[in-house]
């Protein structure tokens, strides 16, 4: 699959440029476009404390109602920002050509609903990374954290997500997170759009977890190089270190400019009682990842 319309959520936040950034480095070795959307509804910020509309008072309505406006204006400025210094090209019609082009859109909707009308519709969705806030109220961080989700479990297409900086280079140093599930198996060859036309090392590393029912790092690397792609095989012991941590270490030892993982493999209780790989990714992740569930 090559990808050719990318849709990237802006939310208002520090995480819109980096986003944009990501998209673009993904677009520029396909001629794709940039579906920018910007979802901006003064309900969607209420329910983020928690409350219903009709719960929040008129008071708080109408500070919310002011936040959504401001996420509003600098969603847009960061879009054009983006279009003027990457000098894209505006246009809401298909065009197969080598030009990446972009479109603008205002939803008045919660940013997570806009994603599960449309993610779908989509080859890959491009989201910030969340950041936790700290106050009472909610930030884009945690808008986010919502829109990652909803793209993950509800959309069916894989997710990138981008660190809090624009990276220089996108998949020309990747590692592979291998723990035989199906959620990785669906990332893996999902991300082959991403790897086939620009990566120039790739890695595959298998933590010692227990073993599940899939196949192993070797034949994955076998499935590279059908496709034409050299990789080595790491098999690690945690040593008393997360999965996430050995993950990105294994990263950083590299110069990985991209990390491929299965998106939530545990049941939800097994993630609210032990962690999951996926949010300690999320959390300490300074290079983008490439998630599939």
């Amino acid at each position: 699959m090559t990808v050719r319309s990318i849709l990237t959520v802006l939310v208002g936040g520090e995480g819109d440029a980096a986003a944009l950034g990501c998209s673009v480095r993904v677009a520029r070795h396909s001629g794709a476009h940039i579906a920018a959307v910007s979802a901006v509804s003064s309900n969607g910020a209420v329910g983020d404390l928690g409350l219903l509309p009709e719960e929040g008072g008129s008071a708080v309505m109408l500070e919310f109602e002011k936040r959504a406006k401001e996420r509003a204006t600098r969603a847009r400025a960061a879009f054009d920002t983006f279009v003027r210094t990457e000098a894209v090209t505006i246009s809401d019609r298909p065009k197969l050509e080598d030009n990446v082009t972009a479109s603008w859109e205002e939803i008045d909707d919660a940013p997570d609903s806009v994603v599960e009308h449309l993610g779908g519709a989509y080859d890959l969705i491009v989201v910030g990374q969340p950041e936790r806030v700290s106050g009472g109220m909610a930030g884009s961080g945690l808008l986010n954290e919502r829109i990652f989700e909803t793209a993950t479990f509800s959309t069916g297409r894989p997710v990138l997500v981008a660190p809090a900086k624009t990276p220089a280079m996108l998949g020309e140093t990747v590692l592979i997170g291998w723990n035989r599930s199906a959620q990785a198996a669906r990332a893996f060859h999902a991300s082959k759009a991403l790897l086939l036309n620009r990566a120039r090392r790739v890695r595959i590393v298998s933590v010692t977890t227990g073993a599940k029912d899939g196949p192993p790092a070797e034949r994955i690397a076998e499935n590279l190089a059908w496709h034409g792609i050299d990789c080595d095989v790491r098999e690690l012991s945690p040593d008393n270190r997360s999965v996430g941590t050995v993950l990105l270490a294994e990263a950083s030892a590299i110069g990985a400019d991209l990390l491929v993982a299965g998106a939530y493999t545990h049941s939800r209780l097994r993630q609210l009682l032990l962690g999951d790989v996926t949010q300690s990714l999320l959390a300490e992740a300074e290079i983008p990842l490439f998630f599939a569930h």
